[in-house]
C-alpha cells in the first residue's frame, strides 16, 4: 500500500532536523542522532513528555527525508509553500595550472605544482613547507634543503597513501622487535591477547545465556545500558536504538526483539526472539565499543501485530558469556 503524503509548514520536516534541503543521505543521519541524543528524556528531567513529542517527530521526519522516494515525493508538496529564489551565477574563473616541464622528475613537478597551487591560494603567505625550505637555504644547509624538497614532493606524490602504509607496517616491525628484545616472553603473550573466539559472530549471538531467561530491565551495569527507548515508550513503524555497549573483554553485541501480547505483566516473557541487529559475517577483531550513540537504526515495525515488546541488547563477550539489558516498548 503507498503510504500518502503532506506537508505540514508547521511541522516542516528539514527544519525539525535542522539540515538544508540540499542536504546528503549522510547529513540526513547525522543530524537525527544529534536531535534524538539533544532530545532525549534523561536530558530533559524537567519535560519528559516534551522531550518524547519531540523525538516522535523527529522519527517521523527521519523516517521520510531518509528514504529517497518518500523524500523526492515530500519535496514535491513542500515546493508549492516555500518562497523560491534565483540562483546566482558565480563571478570567479576557473584557476588553470601550467603544464608539467618533462625534463623535471616527478616529485619536483609535484612540490612545484602544490608551490603554486598553494600560491593563488594564499598570495598572502606561502605554505609552511616552504618557510622551512627557505630558513635552510638561509643558514647555509643547502643539501638538507634538497633532501626537504624530495620529500615533500613524494609525500604530495599519488603514492603518499601507499608510502604512509608501508611506514606504519615498518613500525610495528620494529616495535615488535623491541617488544620481544625487552620481554623474551612477550610475544606468545601478544599473540594470546590478539587471537580471536574459534566461534563466529552468528554462533556467539546464538548462544544461550548461562541463567534463567527474563527480562532484566534494572541494567546496573554502566557498559550495557539503553537510552532510547525508554521503557513503555511509544514507537512508531521505524525506530533506532541508542545507548552503551562496552567492556574491556567485549567480542560485539545484537539487538533482539520479542513480542509480549497485548498487555504486559510483570513476568512476562517474549514466546521468541528475533535478532534485528547481528555482527558482521567476516569478524576477525572485537568490534568497537559504543559510548551513548545509536546501538541499531531503522527497526521496522510495520508488519508487526500492536501492543508490548521486549527490546534487548546482548553484550557478548570474547569467551562466549553474555550481557543483557532489556526495555519494554508499545507499538
Amino acid at each position: 500500500m503507498r503510504r500518502k503524503l503532506a506537508y505540514n509548514p508547521a511541522r516542516d520536516y528539514y527544519a525539525i532536523l535542522g539540515i538544508e534541503t540540499a542536504a546528503t543521505t549522510e547529513d540526513v543521519r547525522r543530524a537525527y542522532r544529534r536531535r534524538v541524543l539533544a532530545y532525549h528524556p534523561d536530558r530533559n528531567p524537567d519535560r519528559v513528555d516534551w522531550a518524547t513529542d519531540q523525538i516522535q517527530l523527529v522519527n517521523e521526519a527521519y523516517d521520510v527525508l531518509r528514504q529517497p522516494h518518500l523524500r523526492r515525493e515530500y519535496d514535491r508538496l513542500r515546493w508549492l509553500h516555500v518562497p523560491h529564489q534565483p540562483r546566482a551565477r558565480p563571478s570567479y574563473r576557473a584557476y588553470t595550472a601550467p603544464a608539467p616541464d618533462p625534463a623535471r622528475p616527478w616529485w619536483e613537478q609535484a612540490a612545484a605544482h602544490a608551490s603554486t597551487r598553494q600560491a593563488a591560494a594564499q598570495a598572502a603567505r606561502p605554505p609552511i613547507w616552504m618557510e622551512v625550505s627557505a630558513w635552510l637555504r638561509d643558514h647555509g644547509l643547502g643539501a638538507l634543503d634538497s633532501t626537504w624538497l624530495t620529500l615533500v614532493g613524494i609525500w604530495r606524490s599519488p603514492y603518499a597513501g601507499l608510502l604512509s602504509i608501508l611506514a606504519v607496517l615498518l613500525a610495528l616491525n620494529v616495535a615488535g622487535i623491541v617488544y620481544a628484545f625487552i620481554n623474551p616472553g612477550g610475544l606468545e603473550e601478544l599473540a594470546n591477547m590478539l587471537a580471536a573466539p574459534t566461534a563466529t559472530p552468528a554462533e556467539l549471538a546464538a548462544a544461550p545465556d548461562t541463567t534463567p531467561d527474563r527480562l532484566r530491565q534494572l541494567c546496573l551495569d554502566p557498559g550495557v545500558q539503553i537510552r532510547t527507548p525508554v521503557n513503555y515508550e511509544p514507537v512508531g513503524d521505524m525506530f533506532s536504538v541508542f545507548g552503551t555497549a562496552r567492556h574491556a573483554d567485549m567480542w560485539s553485541y545484537v539487538i533482539e526483539l520479542g513480542y509480549l501480547g497485548k498487555t504486559v505483566a510483570p513476568d512476562a516473557l517474549p514466546t521468541e526472539w528475533r535478532i534485528v541487529r547481528l555482527p558482521p559475517d567476516d569478524q576477525t577483531l572485537p568490534e568497537p565499543p559504543v559510548v551513548d550513540d545509536m546501538l541499531a537504526e531503522g527497526i521496522d515495525m510495520t508488519n508487526r501485530p500492536e501492543g508490548f515488546y521486549a527490546v534487548r541488547l546482548r553484550l557478548i563477550l570474547s569467551g562466549g558469556e553474555t550481557l543483557p539489558c532489556d526495555v519494554i516498548i508499545r507499538r
